[in-house]
């Protein structure tokens, strides 16, 4: 049960830092990227992350991205979003909401389902024992 709980607590304290450094990088992004408007052009929600195509125009030039969030996306089909290009990453768009066309986006939600359910077998697998024990 130690080992599986500490799994646990290390994959919690991952994600919370996972998280913690890519709103960070979003951060950064948001106040050093450059500005753009873009249209939702299409969403695909799902129970555990959500994903949004967007079109804009950059340069002359129509531009396609997918954008990823966790599940509950606010974004919907023909809204006008600004989202910021990262200078160091042409490739790398983000909103100031939390969604950015990096997939790493999602990790720390995944992790910290991982590390929940980690907790519950560990727990249930010691109230099992504890009860079969002492013969209740």
């Amino acid at each position: 049960m130690t080992t599986v709980l500490a799994a646990a607590a290390l994959l919690g304290l991952t994600a919370y830092a996972g998280h913690a450094l890519g709103a960070r990088q979003r951060e950064r992004i948001v106040e050093q990227g450059l500005s753009v408007s873009a249209t939702v052009v299409a969403t695909h929600g799902s129970r555990w992350a959500d994903t949004s195509k967007i079109s804009y125009r950059l340069d002359g030039t129509t531009r396609h991205a997918v954008l990823y969030g966790t599940w509950n996306s606010t974004l919907e089909v023909g809204s006008r979003i600004t989202v910021f290009r990262d200078p160091a990453d042409a490739d790398r768009l983000v909103t100031a909401d939390g969604y950015a066309t990096d997939a790493n986006t999602v990790w720390p939600l995944f992790m910290t389902l991982f590390a929940g359910a980690l907790t519950l077998v560990a727990v249930t697998g010691r109230l099992v024992a504890t009860s079969a024990r002492d013969g209740a």
